[in-house]
This record gives C-alpha cells, structure tokens and sequence, in this order.
C-alpha cells in the first residue's frame, strides 16, 4: 500500500506542490497537489522531474 508524502519540489524553479505516492523506497506515482497554497494544483511534472523523483525516493528521501 502507498504511503502519501507531500512535499514542495525543489526540482525546478516553480517549487510546485508535489503529492508523492511512496512504497518502501520507490515511488508509485507523482502528481500536483491541488490543496498546496502555492502552485494550487500545478506541477511542472516533466519526465525529467519525474525521474529525479525517482531517483531521491530511491536512495530513501535524500
């Protein structure tokens, strides 16, 4: 079962609200959070966000 982690992506310079879905140390899934205050449900998710998403999920969130 995922685990949901909301976090402002530091990717890029938009710094948009992220909800993360998370099992064990990968990420199932990365789409905007459309409660966060700034971004308001957009994201710049583009596939080289998403992957670097991967990649910190991987290595445990840092």
């Amino acid at each position: 079962m995922a685990t949901t982690v909301l976090r402002r992506s530091n990717l890029d310079e938009a710094g948009c609200g992220l909800k993360l879905g998370v099992e064990g140390k990968s990420s199932a899934s990365v789409e905007p959070d459309v409660n966060d205050p700034w971004s308001q449900g957009s994201a710049m998710v583009t596939p080289n966000v998403r992957a670097r998403l991967r990649a910190i999920c991987e290595r445990g969130g840092r």
